[in-house]
This record gives structure tokens, C-alpha cells and sequence, in this order.
């Protein structure tokens, strides 16, 4: 029962709201630039057809149309990204050097207690 009025103030609170993602405008999901399907390819040529409509309108939309990155910040973005991967790839790279010496150094620990013929040295790995 108390489930049912939270929730319900809740709806309320949400229906109610001046929040900025429920005042602002719906983007565009038509393409008003794309052209119909019976355009000429080219005058007094044959129409382009529902077929290729249906592609170049999935390829508009799939890349934003017009409301789409630049090339400028699509190449912005790639920068930064393989920045990102190269920073990735020195701290692995760290990592592994990291690793190797702890390996190291327990290969160390272990020889100089079998040396000595310290008790529980066979239990290191």
C-alpha cells in the first residue's frame, strides 16, 4: 500500500515537473531534406524507388542527417580516443612491468627460504 502512494507521488511529481529534458523540444526523426521516393534521379530519368529511399533515409539517420557531428569533431573525437588508448596502453605496459618483477621477487623469496631451509617455503607460489 505505502509502494502504491510513493509511486503515485511520484507520477505526479514527474507529470508535473519543469525539468529542463521535459520542456525541451523533440529532435527531428523525419528527414526533411531527403526527398521522396518518386523524385526523378535525374530529369525525365526514373524515380529513385522505395528501396533506395528506405537506404539513404537509414543512413541519414543513423548518422544524424543534418543534425549530424562535423568532420572536424568526428576527427576531434578520434584524437581524443586514441589519446585515451595510448594512455591505456603505457599503464598495461606499467602494469606488466609490475607484474613481472613481483613475479620475480617471489622467485627470490622462495629460492632464499628453500636455501635456508626455512619451514612452509614449499607453500610459496
Amino acid at each position: 500500500m505505502a509502494s502504491d502512494t510513493y509511486a503515485a507521488k511520484a507520477g505526479i511529481a514527474a507529470s508535473v515537473g519543469s525539468s529542463p529534458w521535459a520542456t525541451a523540444q523533440a529532435k527531428k526523426k523525419d528527414i526533411p531534406w531527403l526527398p521522396p521516393p518518386n523524385t526523378p534521379l535525374y530529369p525525365g530519368g526514373p524515380p529513385l524507388g522505395r528501396t533506395y529511399w528506405l537506404f539513404l533515409r537509414e543512413i541519414a539517420l543513423r548518422l544524424d542527417g543534418i543534425y549530424g557531428k562535423s568532420i572536424a569533431e568526428i576527427n576531434g573525437s578520434v584524437v581524443s580516443i586514441q589519446d585515451a588508448v595510448n594512455l591505456v596502453q603505457v599503464v598495461a605496459q606499467e602494469a606488466q612491468a609490475s607484474a613481472i618483477a613481483n613475479s620475480n621477487a617471489i622467485d627470490v623469496i622462495k629460492d632464499v627460504a628453500e636455501g635456508n631451509s626455512l619451514t612452509g617455503w614449499e607453500n610459496i607460489p
